[in-house]
């Protein structure tokens, strides 16, 4: 059979294909080995320094709020404090990525991102990343941003300077990146890094704890604070806000190889079944070249024998 024919060309870049999809696969599981450990064995810790951000901040609050009281000011719950100068203003920080075939999880923080933009048509725009801007220089509904190139690997404390010096002066930082579970599930995910709460919620939290203690004849907890509750709070929205903010980060890396592993593998399959279809269609093409050999083969005996 001829090399040349349309479905042994097809065959060749398919071919081709596979050893792409192939190769970004085995790339990526050692990748997401590489970065995995090390993000896993920080998640549990940093999740719990964010908590504890949250409690600092709002002891801070409760603090402000009474001192407040004592000069009978008015102090609204609403609010929220910090031992640094804030803006008042929120941030909604999406994160993506520079280059493609990251498979689901880059569209789906992007669509969760988009439904917090529009249902807070006050906030600021953060966006890292290639795809995520082009994403939302695509939206109906786009409004200004801020934009900033942060590498795909190997992120370092200093490539999210100018992004960390940015959003530390607002009162609301909400990242959203996507977070591995597992090489099947990567969710969206939206995190306030900026130790912002509620504090009619933090209130209410508080006095279901205090009453649940007391009904086990507990003492409530109390938290003392050395060398002071402003030191504490303005360590924790700079040098603790910058590790949220780093982890988060690769979190978010993470959860690309993973994507980019579950994508490569669906790809394969479909490649896959592509090649076995394709083989099936050339073997029918060479069986009717053979059997257009035979005829004319005949002919050419009948032609002699008259």
């Amino acid at each position: 059979m001829r090399k040349n024919n349309p479905v042994s060309q097809e065959l060749i870049v398919v071919h081709d294909f596979k050893a792409l999809a192939t190769a970004y696969q085995e790339i990526s599981v050692m990748k997401m080995q590489e970065v995995k450990g090390r993000v896993i064995q920080s998640r549990s810790f940093l999740e719990g320094l964010n908590a504890v951000f949250t409690e600092v901040k709002a002891s801070y609050h409760k603090q402000i709020e009474a001192v407040a009281k004592k000069n009978k000011k008015k102090f609204s719950t609403k609010l929220t404090t910090s031992a640094m100068q804030k803006n008042g203003k929120e941030v909604l920080v999406l994160l993506s990525a520079n280059t493609k075939l990251y498979g689901e999880i880059i569209g789906k923080t992007f669509r969760l991102f988009l439904q917090e933009a529009d249902k807070n048509p006050a906030a600021e725009i953060a966006i890292v990343g290639h795809l995520g801007r082009e994403m939302y220089d695509q939206a109906e509904n786009k409004r200004a941003y801020k934009y900033y190139e942060v590498p795909d690997v190997k992120v370092k404390i200093e490539d999210l300077k100018p992004l960390i010096t940015d959003v530390l002066p607002y009162e609301r930082v909400k990242v959203f990146y996507g977070k591995f579970e597992n090489v099947i599930n990567q969710l969206p995910e939206m995190e306030m890094v900026s130790g912002e709460q509620d504090m009619a919620q933090v209130k209410q939290e508080a006095q279901e704890a205090i009453k649940k203690k007391e009904e086990k004849k507990e003492k409530p907890y109390t938290f003392f604070f050395e060398p002071s509750l402003e030191t504490i709070l303005n360590f924790f929205e700079t040098q603790i806000f910058s590790s949220i903010m780093n982890q988060t980060v690769h979190e978010n890396e993470l959860a690309r190889y993973a994507s980019r592993i579950k994508a490569m593998e669906e790809s394969l399959g479909n490649i896959n079944g592509t090649i076995k279809r394709l083989k099936a269609a050339e073997r029918r093409l060479a069986n009717l070249e053979a059997n257009r050999k035979q005829l004319a083969a005949l002919s050419g005996i009948s032609l002699w024998t008259k």
